[in-house]
């Protein structure tokens, strides 16, 4: 009868966990993307484009200009229209490459009224600095998304730098696809 019992006990544990892990999964779709990947120079580049968004819970508090970060990471704030988004690349593109990248983006309006754009040159087959494995790790209200990628000009990998990581806390209103996409979940 103990033995029934551990058995009924231990299969109530794994459903448990598999029902947990299956819930994670389901969170981490591709809806709602506010990730917009650009390729600049030799390296994967990253602008994130908030419309309409909590300016207390943007990731750079200082989101009212455009942002960067030795051109690796780049904020937009407040563009919610293709004329917002031009006038906020203007002082650092030429107009040959914003015509590139809006060429790119696939826009949409999710139901938060955050603009959800995508610029796919980042995670491209031709592309020599897409990122190949995206590894999510989940504690709590914490996830982690360790990107792996090709970083060199030529398309080798650096094994000491190819390694990125980012964490968010997702009840500030952030999770990570297992793509590597980073999605929000604001409400206004």
């Amino acid at each position: 009868m103990k033995i029934v019992k551990l058995e009924i006990l231990l299969l109530s544990m794994l459903f448990l966990l598999v029902g947990c892990t299956t819930n994670v999964e389901q969170e981490l779709t591709k809806e709602e993307a506010i990730r917009l990947a650009i390729e600049g120079e030799n390296q994967l580049s990253t602008i994130v484009v908030f419309g309409q968004m909590d300016r207390n819970k943007a990731l750079d508090p200082r989101c009212d200009s455009f942002q960067s970060e030795d051109h690796y990471f780049t904020y937009i704030c407040d563009a919610t229209t293709e004329a917002d988004i031009r006038n906020k690349l203007d002082p650092f593109y030429t107009p040959k490459y914003i015509e590139e990248i809006m060429g790119n983006f696939r826009i949409q309006h999710d139901k938060n009224g955050v603009l959800a754009e995508l610029f796919d040159g980042g995670y491209s087959q031709k592309s020599k600095d897409s990122i190949r494995k995206v590894t999510i790790e989940q504690n709590a209200n914490r996830t982690k998304a360790i990107l792996d990628m090709y970083v060199g000009l030529d398309g080798e990998r650096d094994v000491n730098t190819s390694k990125v990581e980012y964490e968010y806390v997702q009840n500030a209103g952030w999770r990570i696809a297992s793509n590597g996409l980073l999605f929000s979940e604001m409400k206004q």
